[in-house]
């Protein structure tokens, strides 16, 4: 808070005095003619945090580089334009003359359960009909 005492450093912003700012062309700020200093600082447990993001950053950005050079060997081997490519174990693909063929077992076939018998609804007895019998 800006003091009211004339001899402190501290001097209220009002309507007034608000021509007193100023900024150059660096965006530096001005009071008066006299330039101001302007430091922000982290503190220790936002250092450790800022820390903490560069290495998951890093362990997140080596990753991505380790996928795409799989992804695009494997690109490459697919369209024939790599010698040494790896075998394709998902479809069975075969490995270059210079390299042994690892055998790929086959996937077991699917199992489907039987459909359940259901047996057949009893049938409705017949409707008993009784003729009438003549009065005399």
């Amino acid at each position: 808070m800006a003091s009211d005492d004339p001899n402190s450093p501290r001097t209220k912003v009002t309507l007034d005095t608000i021509e007193d700012l100023s900024i150059d062309a660096e965006n530096n700020l001005y009071w008066r003619g006299q330039r101001l200093e302007t430091r922000t600082t982290l503190g220790q447990f936002e250092r450790k945090l800022a820390k903490l993001a560069v290495v998951a950053g890093l362990l997140a950005a080596t990753g991505t580089v380790v996928s795409g050079v799989k992804d695009g060997t494997e690109w490459l081997c697919g369209r024939g334009w790599v010698k040494a490519c790896p075998v394709n174990q998902t479809s069975g693909g075969a490995a270059p003359a210079d390299m042994p063929s690892v055998p790929v077992a086959p996937a077991p076939a699917p199992v489907v359960p039987p459909a359940p018998v259901v047996p057949p609804a009893p049938a409705a007895p017949a409707p008993s009909v009784v003729a009438p019998t003549p009065t005399p």
